[in-house]
């Protein structure tokens, strides 16, 4: 019913757009008589470019309890299974085995069906205590909390075209990312790391951050 309901709508408009080049190629395959724009995702850039007080970045950093020589790694994201934040978890848990000092935190801001989940994995791995599971936010004071990490993180396993990728990037937070929907389209060398989707981990992949602050070296699992 619902693919009837989507050709119906289509071949009744005038012009279709669509958030990526990938959506647009999928329609123009299965209505090549119609008009496809290409119309991605905008961010307020002066929301995301302007100055921040120290001191509010300090009054971020006491209500999230840091001690301030944290290296934090961020994502605002939906919890759910397609955004991949476990394989950030089991990532983190490399981490800890590895270098069992080095000061990382994992800064989730959002909510979802997942949370439980994600709470329980982390219990699992021995890395609970290295995650911020923050909540809800305030889109309004988001960039707050972006200016604290170094470096942002979602390994999508689907997506459209993620607003919040577009924003960490307009914030100057690099971005590490997977190539699926219009992630790619949108992260380059100059703004992050795009690799392939997490959905195994059979073997690892070092890499690190282009940011020149970011001295962790972060290891994340892929598939081949």
């Amino acid at each position: 019913f619902a693919y009837r309901l989507e050709a119906k709508l289509y071949n009744k408009s005038e012009l279709i757009t669509g958030q990526t080049q990938g959506i647009c190629k999928s329609i123009n395959q299965r209505f090549p008589h119609k008009k496809t724009y290409w119309l991605p995702n905008g961010v307020d850039l002066s929301n995301f470019t302007r100055e921040i007080p120290a001191s509010d970045i300090e009054e971020v950093r006491r209500h999230l309890a840091l001690k301030g020589n944290e290296k934090i790694i961020v994502t605002t994201s939906r919890l759910v299974p397609k955004n991949g934040l476990d394989a950030v978890i089991r990532a983190l848990a490399i981490i800890r085995k590895k270098e069992k000092k080095l000061p990382v935190k994992f800064l989730i801001l959002g909510v979802g069906p997942e949370a439980h989940n994600l709470k329980d994995l982390a219990r699992s791995l021995g890395v609970l205590d290295d995650i911020i599971f923050a909540g809800e936010f305030s889109h309004q004071n988001l960039l707050k909390y972006l200016k604290l990490a170094e470096v942002f993180v979602r390994p999508s396993r689907s997506e459209g075209m993620g607003n919040s990728f577009v924003e960490a990037m307009a914030a100057g937070i690099p971005v590490i990312a997977t190539p699926v929907g219009g992630i790619a389209a949108s992260v380059s060398g100059d703004t992050g790391h795009v690799r392939p989707v997490l959905l195994d981990f059979g073997w690892e992949v070092v890499m690190s951050s282009p940011s020149s602050r970011f001295g962790l070296r972060l290891p994340l699992l892929f598939l081949d």
